[in-house]
């Protein structure tokens, strides 16, 4: 599960145990069109947080930030508000070093199958031993 597929489980309360590397750096953005007042919520790893089209929507409209805080100290304090348990996991083992690594640190185990949006993940960037 990428950050974007956990976030739209996790609201359609679809899993039930989310598994997160204690060390994982993305952050969570809540952001606020000034136009419209809709509120979007996006997941930026840190050497994005400086890109500028993370804080503009398609419409190049300036969003503004209303919620700035790494994922896993938001998870950690609104888990239990999905039904969902949190599981911390460390990179000290072999197999939490495999599931930071080859899972980008955030997975869950689910209630039910969910069809997750197409979110024009590129396919060629996809490396299948790192699921070994």
């Amino acid at each position: 599960i990428n950050a974007e597929y956990m976030g739209f489980a996790l609201e359609g309360g679809a899993i039930e145990t989310l598994i997160v590397w204690e060390e994982l750096e993305v952050r969570r953005l809540e952001l606020l069109n000034p136009v419209t007042q809709k509120k979007e919520v996006r997941y930026v790893k840190p050497e994005e947080i400086g890109e500028q089209a993370n804080f503009f929507d398609s419409e190049n409209v300036e969003l503004e930030v209303v919620n700035d805080s790494l994922l896993v100290e938001w998870l950690a304090d609104n888990y239990k508000n999905y039904g969902a348990r949190l599981e911390l996991t460390t990179d000290k083992s072999t197999e939490g070093s495999q599931f930071a690594k080859g899972f980008g640190g955030i997975g869950g185990l689910m209630r039910f199958t969910l069809e997750f949006p197409d979110n024009d993940i590129d396919e060629e960037s996809f490396d299948s031993d790192d699921f070994i």
